[in-house]
């Protein structure tokens, strides 16, 4: 009996040992496939925060550019006030020298006259 309790023992032991072999392959497995998955985790988060700067950097370069764009429009604006109040300027001075150029020729014709 005791022959029969220790090759029972026996096969026991062995059957553990596969088990624990067999545990510690698939560990190794799972171990390889977590390494893979981070890894590849990592990367997916890494072009992610690249594309995130990316898009926030042609944000930023978008609005510089409507600044711009706005900037133009205004000094646009500007200049377009500015001729139309140098042409509103030269029109007066046109103008008042037109009313003394007529003062003067009446002046001169009433001169005239009375000579």
């Amino acid at each position: 009996m005791s022959d029969d309790v220790y090759d029972l023992l026996k096969i026991a032991a062995e059957e553990l040992i596969a088990q624990n072999t067999e545990l510690k392959s698939d560990l190794a497995s799972a171990r390889e496939d977590l390494e893979h998955i981070t890894q590849y985790g990592t990367e997916e988060i890494n072009a992610a925060v690249e594309l995130r700067q990316k898009l926030a950097q042609a944000l930023i370069e978008r609005d510089e550019a409507l600044t711009t764009i706005e900037d133009a429009k205004r000094a646009l604006n500007a200049t377009e006030e500015g001729i139309l109040l140098a042409a509103m300027r030269v029109k007066e001075e046109r103008d008042e020298a037109r009313e003394k150029a007529e003062r003067y020729r009446l002046e001169a014709n009433a001169m005239m006259m009375q000579r």
